[in-house]
């Protein structure tokens, strides 16, 4: 067999019209990376609409050109742009960092919308200019631009190929035993326990560093209450599947150190999951006598989550998974939604007030025996609706002042909800309020200093004497549990 001669290349690049199909693929590569399974019946349906669209659109292009490489070029055009463009939009957006009239998001994609658009105008004028003179220059220079597309898109197929991996999930595992004091056992009363997540709550220290905003008001409050309030916790970790099934189960987790953290999550997931609805805290206290009561967003032990599937600001299906980035995508949330994003956003938040109500409920102090109840309120984390008076947040203020906003809200919602358990709970309650982790969305930050704020929480914690002694103002969260 003959092997192919530089020459041979070369004229198959010139001729071939490689690029608007290597475009498609990679966009399919990037999609199968974060889908679960490759398999489903919808993602088959969608990699076969896909091709069939890129066929019919390079058919017609290059049918309106009557040139096989103008219409390549323009198809490339369209797939680029729409299959991408969430990544174009992040990467506009950025052009604008730094100076003072940085535009809103939706600004920004109304702008970048118009300048594609006269770009691609721009490509069909110039591509449908028949000169009459100079023709063979002109078939030439097509020639070689072809050429070039074919040989720059193999370069980033074979870039994409080689960073990319087909989804498998993870496995992650528990790294220590989980060895609890039994200080329970030694106390003359089994106090009810409530373990309250406040989600994405930042530290006083970060509070005061990056929002110049000091927290001592609330602090001093819990204070009050009987609280220890610790002044520099820390979270092992930035997400809240992995603090929360490192901090049920008091442990640390055996975390792939090569893996690319977004990429880990998503493999992992139903992994975590599994951690937390078999995790091994409310067993040792169901062993102790503990009812379990769960308002949290995970399965734990035998009790089903608090919130359902449709409360949980994420997607609903795979046509979300596939179209997440792309211009249709882009279009249909600003086009032809039946509900804004700031309604969405509150139905998000309304579980959280539905949580708050359960503890002004007269049943949940009559129990029979002790329970263990865990909350996890979804606030101060994004989706942002509310201001400190739990009014329509402004959507003119940045974001970083939009979840400060909401924090103090949280603050209120939360000393209420605090004051009337103690006044309730006739058993001396256990209470450890956490936030999960802290703000990660500082992108102009130094990648260390973002990383430290990610970890930075707030704590308190109203806990028995013998369990108080033991506490410091830098304890992890994991080691909470362990002093029980």
């Amino acid at each position: 067999m003959k092997l192919p001669t530089n020459d041979m290349a070369t004229n198959f690049l010139n001729k071939a019209t490689l690029y608007p199909w290597i475009i498609a693929v990679i966009f399919l590569l990037s999609v199968l990376k974060t889908n679960y399974d490759l398999f489903l019946i919808p993602t088959l349906c969608f990699e076969i609409g896909l091709f069939l669209v890129c066929f019919l659109t390079l058919h017609f292009a290059q049918r309106m050109f009557k040139n096989k490489v103008k219409g390549a070029i323009v198809a490339a055009f369209c797939f680029l742009f729409t299959f991408f463009f969430e990544d174009i939009h992040q990467l506009y957006i950025g052009l604008y960092i730094g100076l003072p009239f940085r535009a809103k998001t939706a600004h920004t994609a109304i702008t970048l919308l118009f300048f594609a658009g006269c770009c691609f105008a721009l490509l069909v004028y110039i591509l449908r200019k028949q000169p009459s003179e100079r023709a063979t220059e002109l078939t030439s220079g097509l020639t070689k631009v072809n050429s070039y597309f074919n040989f720059i898109f193999i370069i980033f197929f074979g870039i994409a190929l080689f960073k990319w991996q087909p989804f498998i999930p993870y496995t992650i595992t528990l790294a220590s035993p989980f060895s609890p004091q039994k200080t329970l056992e030694r106390l003359p009363q089994k106090p009810n326990i409530y373990y309250l997540i406040l989600d994405a709550y930042t530290g006083a220290e970060s509070l005061r560093t990056y929002w110049q905003y000091d927290n001592t008001s609330f602090a001093d409050s819990l204070r009050n209450l009987g609280f220890f309030v610790t002044k520099n916790a820390k979270s092992n970790y930035d997400y809240t599947y992995y603090a929360m099934a490192s901090n049920l189960n008091a442990s640390e987790l055996n975390l792939c150190a090569f893996c690319e953290p977004n990429e880990l999550y998503f493999k992992s997931a139903q992994n975590t999951l599994a951690l937390i609805k078999e995790s091994r805290v409310p067993q040792y206290f169901q062993k102790q006598g503990y009812k379990i009561i769960n308002y949290s967003l995970f399965d734990v032990q035998n009790t089903p989550k608090f919130y359902s599937d449709n409360d949980l600001w994420v997607e609903k299906n795979n046509w979300d998974v596939y179209l997440g980035k792309t211009l249709l995508m882009a279009l249909w949330n600003n086009l032809c939604r039946t509900k804004s994003i700031a309604d969405e956003a509150a139905e998000v938040l309304y579980p959280n007030q539905e949580i708050f109500n359960q503890f002004y409920t007269d049943s949940l102090y009559q129990q029979e025996q002790p329970f263990f109840l865990y909350a996890h309120i979804l606030m101060p984390h994004a989706p942002v609706c509310f201001d400190e008076n739990g009014d329509k947040i402004d959507v003119a203020l940045s974001a970083e002042q939009q979840y400060l906003a909401q924090l103090k809200y949280t603050n209120k919602l939360t000393l209420k909800a605090l004051k009337h358990i103690l006044k309730n709970d006739k058993t001396n309650p256990i209470i450890l309020l956490q936030g999960d982790h802290g703000y990660r969305f500082f992108k102009a930050l130094p990648l260390n200093d973002r990383r430290k704020e990610a970890h930075s929480i707030f704590s308190a914690y109203r806990v028995p004497d013998v369990i108080k002694q033991q506490l410091n103002d830098s304890i992890k969260t994991i080691n909470v549990f362990r002093l029980f």
